[in-house]
């Protein structure tokens, strides 16, 4: 029995030997930065071609004619520029890509769990729309389809407060759109008027994201690879290869963690067995159907043979079921060493079936025959 406990003991080894040179590797898409056009972005940031786990939620992207998009709190921007040193992004507004067609009346706004405005970079621009009467002084633009007699003008902050102390102005404002933009493109507003309204809100604002990005500023900083799971951020250990090689160093892995596991556990199942009784046989038929070709594994019934006490049975039950859970393909199957502890002492009822082990990373449609009800019967002894 002790060396049974042993084999048990080395499974559980090699279960975390192999827990790490797996998880190392289930990353590795996540190395590579996402390209749209001339952008080239990591964390939080993630394309819709990535895995999930490769950015934040709030930070997902599309690619759509080289332009990237991303969506807050239900308004799509496009994303022009990223300065992850800095924590900052610059976006424009989609629907204000031409001044005429946009979504909605209101002001710009962010998720700000996520997002916050640049300080001392933007100013705010208030759009008006079917003004009536006109406003000497101001800067109009022209839009199709507008009332007659009406006007569409763009004021600064300073004006704005001004005008709104009028009561007449108030049923304007109520079509208004107020969006922020460099000072650059106030500036050139400023020398070259109406003309120049259609670069400035193409040049859109600088928004940051330090909240975010500060997090994954701690990953990078000790070597390791930002990704979210478990709704939080996580370091993990960047993969030592890339391509084909990483591939194939995962295969090898997980081929050798299968094999050593399969060879422990089947020596240790065969050990205990013998140990404590003749030799037994394991007697699995399978049964196929025509019509839905499924394979059943048909129970046998386990007899005691030998002076086999039920704690025997039991014990060599929990070693095999502890044994299947160690070698799982997907490392956050596997258990700790304390849960196997656990296990061990717990009550074989208790014990749920481990999933059946594939070479890949997804989960299996089937689970192993229930290793509670499979039985063995132990043949006569020859007279």
């Amino acid at each position: 029995m002790k060396l049974c406990i042993s084999l048990l003991i080395i499974v559980v080894f090699l279960n975390l030997l192999f827990h790490e040179s797996l998880g190392a590797t289930d990353y590795d898409e996540c190395l590579t930065p996402y390209t749209c056009g001339n952008l080239s972005v990591g964390y939080p940031f993630r394309g819709d071609d990535q895995p999930e786990f490769c950015g934040h939620p709030g930070f997902n992207l599309t690619c759509e004619k080289n332009i990237a998009y991303i969506d807050i709190k239900g308004s799509r921007f496009r994303i022009l520029s990223v300065k992850p040193k800095f924590h900052t992004t610059t976006i424009a507004r989609g629907d204000l890509w031409d001044p005429c067609f946009h979504n909605g009346y209101g002001n710009t706004t962010l998720d700000y769990s996520l997002f916050e405005f640049v300080d001392g970079v933007n100013q705010n621009l208030t759009l008006v729309y079917d003004c009536y009467g006109a406003i000497p002084g101001l800067d109009f633009f022209p839009c199709l389809g507008g009332g007659i007699g009406t006007t569409n003008f763009y004021l600064r902050d300073s004006f704005l407060s001004e005008l709104l102390k009028y009561s007449w102005f108030h049923k304007c404002y109520e079509k208004s759109v107020k969006v922020p933009i460099l000072n650059v493109s106030m500036e050139l507003l400023a020398s070259n008027g109406s003309s120049s309204l259609l670069t400035a809100l193409n040049g859109g604002f600088d928004v940051g994201y330090s909240k975010i990005g500060s997090e994954c500023d701690i990953c990078r900083d000790s070597g390791k690879l930002c990704i979210y799971e478990n709704n939080h951020l996580t370091c993990a250990t960047k993969a030592n290869s890339s391509g084909s090689s990483s591939n194939r160093s995962r295969n090898l892995a997980i081929g050798l963690g299968v094999g050593f596991g399969g060879i422990i556990i089947a020596c240790a199942a065969y050990y205990c067995l013998t140990r404590m009784v003749s030799l037994g046989t394991l007697l699995i038929s399978w049964k196929q159907t025509e019509s839905s070709r499924n394979v059943e594994a048909v129970d046998t019934e386990f007899k005691l043979r030998g002076g086999m006490t039920d704690e025997e049975i039991e014990i060599a039950k929990k070693i095999s079921m502890v044994g299947l859970w160690c070698i799982q393909i997907i490392p956050s199957d596997r258990p700790s060493m304390s849960k196997v502890i656990d296990m061990m002492e717990g009550n074989l009822g208790a014990l749920e079936n481990p999933p059946r082990p594939y070479l890949s990373s997804s989960r299996p449609i089937s689970p192993f025959p229930s290793l509670m009800s499979t039985s063995f019967t132990l043949p006569s002894p020859r007279s």
